[in-house]
């Protein structure tokens, strides 16, 4: 590797020039990026910057970006005291091709081997990270692998041997991290930059708009002022993944910022750019060092401390005193002169918390008080009594008497470890005396934080937080005495009331005047674990790692008797027993605040009975338990997999039984009598009622799971057997260790009426599966191999599916009818915890308010139903049917769109069909030069007819935003005069149509081809993106020789001009041309409002070419969160240009119009705007709610 060469040749002579280490230096980050090892400039950056500081222990030496040079040095070494780290980017990934992950990991060897550092490259392996490096006591140095979150092929995941598999892991060890070291400087590394000012962060000033060539060299100020806005706005709207508008990356962005926005001091460090920038929002503070190659402009804004397109490094200086001084060096030439050096962070104290408590009860020496939960629910108006529902109003609001906590005497003493809790409530972690760990969390929530910022207006945040008045906030206390019964491990609830406290450390006011719950942080006597996806991790490595999954059941029918519905996989902690065979893994529930949890108001019931039955809340009857088990359906279908009929039959009676009445009513009586004296004997009843529906709702959900099983082994080695007796299938998993089965680790039986599907996934290691001649087609099997040579061998007829990876040479003995999938796709063997959804179990209702022109207000309702199946992305079908009114015309119309997705491997179907009657169009006659006659009333131009039309095509996905369709194509037209007496339409000679024509009913057959590119973030308030459709069709009338044969493209390209979004630009382009002479009216080329042109009427120019362009800016004026209902408020101003092409009817004239106007868009579901355009005809008002109304002079 050359770039060696550059570090042993620098290393050899190296003395420290630039200055010497200060005393209260306690650590030194030498940050260069992207160096290029062929260029001389970028070796004379590396080489400065190894002789610029001292070869110590406290320094360390960051590369980031650029190590692909395979050619080493025979006697390479390393023989200087700094540590080195190189942090991979998109070039070590291969560019993010295919093979980027092998190509990574051949890199490390070679780096691993030169170096003789294991640790040299990280994260290791391709892992995400993050990693964590001690930087004495005042920092962490935590090493992220950006390119993981972008790369778009295989990469390291549950077959790995990775610390953290899924972004889920990554974002529970930040948080981790963060909660150990809160106090500390938290510098993250990373080669993608979270936020920039150059190239990569589409930043583009108005030089770069006006004078476009200066990019490619600063002396051509050539003046290109429209096409120089050209590229920018491209760039935008078709972002590649090493781009920060690009989906993935924002994605990225979102999650990384949000993990670290509750550490005080954070420090992210970066390349990718090739320039230096330091920037600093009001959250974190973003350094970029990635010019020690080519160098690329940087931009200036309000965040910008320092900007500079000359090649160099960043050095950060971590001093004794808890402050980090930042410098930037030229490193084109040695002694490296100083472009910039400030102390941009201080973490050596906390800014206080603002105390919000106006009063704080005064309680003395006492050590109980008598005090509410909350307050804050106990005087609603009648409207939010309507709305929202009395709930658990009077219990919260209800005094009881609760002692007081005091951190110094109860338990003997506590410390503060750490703050935690989630974004409603917030959590102490404490440990007494004899190193027993406890939480002490608040009960009442802030539901305000469930809402994105810019939705929180004074409106919703009480709207959202009355929300919590439905959760009954001593429901812990019950359902710790229920678990303790079932021998389910819960946390043992006590309450307290905290006053003014500052023992409570720098979080006093958090707690301080509330009324709070102290639980068990570890309530098991044996080994805990910290989270779910830990143990997805144990269990995938070790075959002999279980969980108990008669224990799981067991907890969730208590979630089921209490009608927990937040039970997701964040919910869980897990502890672990030695078995003598392996590891067993038992559950532990978290976070009881939804137990009971019932609303009696309008908004919640609505929400029920047509969004979701988790909602329905805690009634007597049992009714839909695929609703309250939602939030679960990863955890029940991961952790009760191995569970059949008689098991849950079993479970359920045993559950039963030790619940009797007796016991339900001792629970309850744990609640505080003046509680129980409000709900007990209503909460009572309930439990017994729903306890006694357990074994039928409980069978009905054992069926709703059972559907479609995943069954994964580990990576070891596993040999799956199946065979099948009495038409029931019966799954085996064993441990195989030298050609032979060890231990048997799973062990199924499976009935066709209650099982669709059984997936087996291989994961690592190298496996077997075995399928002998009793299997029969009456359960669809997958077999996916995974990492290693896997084997398999079917005797059977059965339609087995087998997949797995070509390249690395499986052995397959296929039966008659085995389906051979295996591909050349690096994630055919993907195991994915998401495969299954439970929106494909039922219809969800549209609502649709839509306007136009011709129609005026209509209102549509219809069905919506979306499925999901195996490696069909997104989804397997997709079925919406709509049906809509439009009252002032007395006119309906039914759409249906039918979507079919891999129905023949990867080809799918589309069905499109319309039912239109009225059809209602403005018609001013054909030809580039139609006109209106002003002495007309408006109503004589537009016409109204029927048609039904349908299209079928064969469609294919390329990626996720290009397909292609190709099918048949059906239309029918019919014609009513009376609904035309006295329209243009009624005398067709006039504008030259034929009457027999007009008036004939049609039936039209054909083909079509379509070929669309869809990436619009949204569709009805596009920021980013294209959407480009085309379509290419021919259609011959039935019992006629009249055929027609067109192609029509629509174009839209939607593009950020500012970071802020505040400036948003749409171009649009399109137009048609028919090919044949012969043309109904209704089948003509035009332009107008109906292509989203403000400035001309619907169809205001017809013929047999079009063509089309407009220009739409929008600028947001105030902030979303301004107004009692959240949503962008702004103006807008267009600019629009088109004419038609008419045989026999020449003209060169362009038509063009331009006007402006303001647009609302509420909670970003519906847009609507207020505008006017002039034209020739004159001014156009329009008022649109979703689609365009015109209002007519």
């Amino acid at each position: 590797m050359k770039i060696i060469l550059l570090f042993i040749a620098a290393l050899i002579g190296s003395r420290c020039i630039c200055q010497d280490i200060k005393p209260e230096i306690k650590s030194r980050l030498v940050l260069i990026g992207n160096v290029d090892p062929d260029e001389e400039s970028s070796q004379q950056v590396m080489r400065v910057a190894l002789k610029a500081f001292p070869q110590d222990d406290i320094t360390r030496f960051v590369f980031f970006g650029y190590h692909t040079d395979t050619a080493f040095s025979s006697n390479s070494t390393d023989k200087n005291k700094s540590p080195l780290i190189f942090i991979p980017g998109a070039k070590e990934w291969n560019n993010g091709m295919k093979v980027g992950l092998d190509s990574l990991l051949a890199l490390q060897t070679n780096l691993q081997k030169h170096f003789d550092d294991k640790d040299i490259l990280l994260p290791k392996d391709g892992c995400p990270g993050p990693e964590e490096i001690k930087l004495g006591d005042e920092a962490v140095l935590v090493l992220i692998n950006t390119q993981w979150w972008l790369h778009a092929f295989k990469k390291t995941g549950l077959e790995s041997d990775c610390p953290t598999r899924s972004r889920e892991q990554v974002y529970d060890e930040l948080d981790k991290i963060i909660r150990e070291n809160e106090n500390k400087l938290l510098i993250i590394a990373g080669y993608h930059p979270l936020e920039s000012k150059g190239v990569h962060g589409n930043h583009y000033s108005l030089k770069q708009h006006v004078f476009p060539l200066t990019d490619i060299h600063p002396s051509l100020y050539i003046p290109l002022p429209v096409l120089g806005s050209l590229y920018p706005i491209i760039r935008n709207a078709l972002p590649s993944r090493q781009n920060l508008k690009h989906p993935e990356y924002k994605l990225m962005i979102k999650e990384i910022k949000t993990a670290l926005e509750s550490h005080p001091f954070v420090l992210y460090v970066s390349a990718h750019e090739n320039n230096l920038q330091l920037l600093q929002d009001e959250n974190m503070t973003y350094l970029i060092s990635g010019a020690a190659g080519e160098t690329h402009r940087a931009s200036r804004s309000k965040q910008t401390l320092f900007a500079e397109s000359a090649t160099g490094f960043a050095v950060i200086d971590i001093m004794e005193n808890k402050k980090a001084s930042i410098s930037f060096y030229d490193g084109s030439k040695y002694p490296a002169p100083l472009l910039y050096s400030n102390e941009v962070i201080d973490f050596s104290q906390r800014e206080p918390l603002i105390d919000t408590v106006s009063t704080y009860k005064n309680v003395g020496e006492q050590d109980s008080i008598i005090v509410a939960a909350s307050d804050q629910y106990s005087d609603p108006s009648k409207a939010t009594i309507f709305l929202m529902g009395n709930n658990y109003r009077s219990v919260w609001s209800t005094p009881v008497k609760v002692p007081i906590f005091d951190i110094q005497k109860e338990g003997g003493g506590f410390e503060v470890r750490k703050v935690g809790g989630g974004m409603q409530t917030k959590t102490l972690h404490l440990e007494d005396s004899s190193g027993n760990h406890f939480k002490l969390r608040t009960i009442d929530k802030n539901n305000e934080t469930l809402l994105p910022e810019k939705f929180r207006t004074p409106f919703t945040k009480s709207f959202v937080q009355d929300f919590a008045s439905a959760a009954h906030p001593y429901a812990p206390l019950v359902v710790a005495d229920l678990a303790k019964k079932l021998g389910v491990v819960e946390s043992n609830p006590r309450y307290f009331f905290v006053p003014r406290d500052t023992a409570l450390g720098y979080y006093h006011t958090l707690f301080a005047n509330k009324m709070v719950m102290l639980e068990d942080k570890d309530p098991l006597p044996f080994d805990n674990t910290n989270s779910t996806m830990d143990i997805m991790n144990k269990i995938t490595d070790k075959a002999d790692h279980v969980v108990d999954q008669e224990i799981v059941l067991k907890a969730r029918l208590l979630d089921v008797l209490i009608g927990d519905f937040d039970r997701h996989m964040g919910q869980w902690s897990w502890g672990k027993q030695d078995t003598g065979k392996g590891k067993l893994y038992e559950p532990v529930p978290k976070d009881r605040d939804q137990a009971f949890f019932n609303s009696t108001g309008l908004v919640v019931r609505l929400l029920g009975a047509t969004v979701t039955d988790r909602f329905k809340g805690f009634k007597k009857d049992l009714k839909n338990l695929e609703g309250l088990g939602f939030q679960s359906e990863k955890f029940d279908r991961t952790f009760l997999n191995s569970l059949d009929k008689d098991d849950w039959e079993n479970i359920i009676t045993q559950f039963q039984a030790t619940l009797p009445d007796a016991a339900i009513d001792d629970a309850v009586k744990k609640l505080p009598p003046e509680i129980y004296a409000i709900s007990g004997n209503e909460i009572a009843d309930k439990l017994k009622t729903r306890r006694k529906n357990l074994v039928e709702k409980g069978l009905d959900y054992y069926r709703f799971i059972s559907d479609n099983v995943n069954i994964p082994g580990s990576n070891q080695n596993e040999y799956f057997l199946l065979t099948q007796s009495d038409n029931q299938l019966m799954v085996q998993v064993y441990e195989w260790k030298d050609g032979d089965t060890v231990m048997q680790t799973y062990s199924r039986t499976f009935d066709p009426e209650v099982t669709e599907e059984v997936r087996l996934y291989g994961l690592n290691g190298d496996d077997y599966f075995f399928a002998d001649s009793s299997v029969q087609n009456s359960i669809r099997i997958r077999m996916i191999g995974g990492q290693g040579k896997d084997s398999f061998m079917v005797q059977g007829p059965g339609a087995i599916y087998i997949y797995d990876y070509k390249p690395e040479q499986n052995f397959l003995l296929p039966g008659s009818y085995t389906k051979n999938r295996m591909s050349n796709k690096t994630t055919v063997n993907d195991y994915r915890l998401n495969s299954f959804s439970y929106a494909d179990k039922g219809s969800f209702p549209k609502f649709d308010l839509l306007a136009n022109s011709e129609y005026g207000p209509l209102p549509g309702i219809g069905l919506s139903k979306i499925t999901y199946s195996f490696n069909k992305e997104p989804f397997a079908t997709s079925n919406k049917i709509m049906v809509y009114y439009a009252p002032y015309r007395k006119s309906y119309q039914v759409t249906y769109q039918g979507i079919f997705n891999q129905l023949f491997k990867d080809f799918g179907l589309k069905v499109d069909a319309a039912l239109k009657d009225d059809a209602i169009m403005n018609f001013f006659g054909l030809g580039n030069e139609s006109t209106w006659d002003k002495s007309r009333n408006y109503s004589y131009y537009r016409i109204r007819y029927n048609y039904a039309a349908a299209d079928m095509l064969v469609t294919k996905n390329y990626f996720s935003d290009f397909s292609m369709g190709a099918g048949f194509s059906l239309y029918h037209y019919w014609y009513n005069n009376e609904n035309n007496i006295g329209k243009i339409i009624a005398t067709p000679a006039t504008s030259g149509l034929d009457t027999f024509s007009v008036n004939t009913t049609k039936t039209f057959l054909g083909g079509k081809l379509q070929a669309n590119v869809q990436t619009l973030d949204n569709r009805s308030f596009p920021k980013q993106g294209v959407q480009w459709n085309n379509e290419l069709s021919y259609l011959n009338q039935v019992n006629n020789d009249h055929s027609i044969f067109y192609f029509r493209s629509d174009l839209l390209l939607a593009a950020n001009l500012v970071d802020t979004s505040k400036l948003i630009s749409l171009i649009k382009l399109g137009g048609g041309h028919i090919f044949n002479n012969r043309f109904d009216y209704f089948q003509s080329m035009g332009f107008g409002n109906e292509n989203n042109l403000r400035g001309f009427r619907n169809n205001r120019f017809l013929g047999r070419s079009s063509v089309y362009g407009s220009m739409e800016l929008r600028y947001r004026l105030l902030s979303p969160n301004s107004f009692t209902i959240p949503g962008d408020l702004g103006i807008l101003a267009f600019g629009d240009l088109g004419r038609v092409w008419m045989p026999g009817s020449p003209s060169d004239k362009w038509h063009n119009a331009y006007g402006g106007g303001i647009y609302f868009y509420p909670f970003e579901r519906m847009l609507i705007t207020a505008s006017i355009g002039q034209n020739e005809d004159g001014a156009i008002y329009n008022f649109s709610i979703g689609s365009t109304i015109n209002w007519h002079q």
